[in-house]
């Protein structure tokens, strides 16, 4: 939404996808790019990461049908995803 900061956006997003709420910090702690498809477009697309402390969870949520959710320690989010800087932020919150 233009009228939200990045940020704010990304804790949008969260809630939509994930149903939580908490505090965001402004500022990203690192950006990468992606492949996203898109009716039948592959569009490379600039991903910014944000921290965010999560401190309610929701009982339904706009996606809550269409995602599932893993809550794993930041050790164990490190061996599960596979874009390099999501891995090297997880390592650093250990």
């Amino acid at each position: 939404m233009a009228h939200l900061s990045l940020a704010d956006n990304a804790a949008k997003e969260a809630f939509e996808e994930a149903g939580v709420t908490g505090r965001i910090d402004p500022r990203p702690a690192g950006t990468y790019r992606a492949v996203k498809r898109k009716n039948h477009l592959q569009l490379v697309i600039e991903v910014c990461v944000y921290l965010f402390e999560v401190t309610d969870l929701a009982k339904k949520w706009p996606e809550k049908d269409r995602r599932d959710i893993k809550w794993c320690s930041p050790r164990e989010a490190e061996i599960l995803l596979h874009e390099p800087l999501l891995t090297e932020l997880c390592g650093r919150l250990v």
